[in-house]
């Protein structure tokens, strides 16, 4: 995606790529006016809140200018993965236990973020104010699974796929208490590939 970028500016809109399976967004900005205000990016569904803080642990803090590369993948880059399993226990209103294994699957595209500076990669990780990431629900929750005393009782929960051991990991991610059945807000101190759970 820094190729996109390769002639522009700072400030200019975000350059946007699409194919069948991926909608990319990648835009140049200046550190000062990232510090003085944040910054905001889209791409289809998604949308991400960029917090006046992030770059002030970095060594990009120091740079001019920085390029933040979006991607909304139509399909799972991950997909290759074992898939895990999870279980699900409830009681319904007539007193009976249920229990049910599921595989845990993804209810988002997955939507991966990274910064450079210049043409390195720039690591973005355990910020003291969190990244505000919008996801669409692909697979909505539905009301019984989520707010049914007689239901599953599912939670949304906002995932990073951890390249380290070819799993999706909760750590320094969190589903807001804005998310919807639709939508899922997720607040993260890191930035790499997200999706919800």
């Amino acid at each position: 995606q820094a190729s996109l970028l390769l002639n522009n500016i700072q400030g200019e809109e975000a350059t946007v790529m699409q194919t069948d399976n991926i909608l990319a967004a990648s835009q140049r900005s200046d550190v000062k006016d990232l510090a003085l205000k944040g910054m905001s990016i889209n791409t289809g569904n998604t949308s991400i809140s960029l917090p006046p803080s992030m770059l002030s642990k970095s060594p990009a803090a120091g740079g001019s200018s920085f390029d933040v590369h979006a991607t909304t993948w139509e399909k799972d880059p991950f997909a290759y993965t074992e898939p895990e399993n999870i279980t699900i226990s409830w009681m319904n209103e007539t007193g009976y236990n249920f229990t049910e294994f599921r595989p845990k699957t993804l209810r988002s595209k997955v939507f991966s973020l990274s910064v450079n500076t210049g043409r390195a990669s720039t690591p973005i990780a355990m910020l003291d104010e969190p990244i505000l990431i919008a996801l669409e629900n692909t697979a909505p929750f539905l009301e019984n699974e989520t707010n049914n005393a007689y239901g599953p009782q599912l939670t949304q929960s906002c995932q990073y796929f951890d390249l380290v051991t070819s799993k999706w990991n909760t750590d320094g991610c969190v589903a807001s208490n804005l998310s919807t059945n639709v939508t899922t807000y997720c607040l993260c101190s890191h930035l790499t590939d997200f999706g919800v759970g």
